[in-house]
């Protein structure tokens, strides 16, 4: 569970991920291919897009997202719900 929170918290610094939001395989995979590229590794992209595999099903085994087609998720996890704002009186 670590490994996926620290994904999404990468993820998070470019795309959106919140409670119902539709996220994307490909925007997955890039989130994994640009975390890699600065360490150093030369990852072929069919290694990457494997990471990003077997990631996806790991979230979707956690409760974290539901597959929407082969390439688009949902996020039904209500830990990303966004906070509330109160009103002041």
């Amino acid at each position: 569970m670590e490994n996926i929170d620290a994904f999404i918290e990468k993820f998070r610094k470019s795309f959106k991920f919140f409670y119902h939001s539709n996220i994307f395989f490909r925007d997955i995979h890039y989130t994994i291919v640009h975390d890699t590229r600065p360490k150093g590794q030369n990852l072929h992209l069919t290694g990457t897009e494997q990471k990003a595999r077997e990631l996806v099903n790991q979230m979707i085994g956690a409760g974290i997202i539901s597959p929407i087609s082969d390439n688009a998720f949902r996020v039904i996890d209500t830990k990303y719900q966004p906070k509330q704002e109160t009103a002041a009186v």
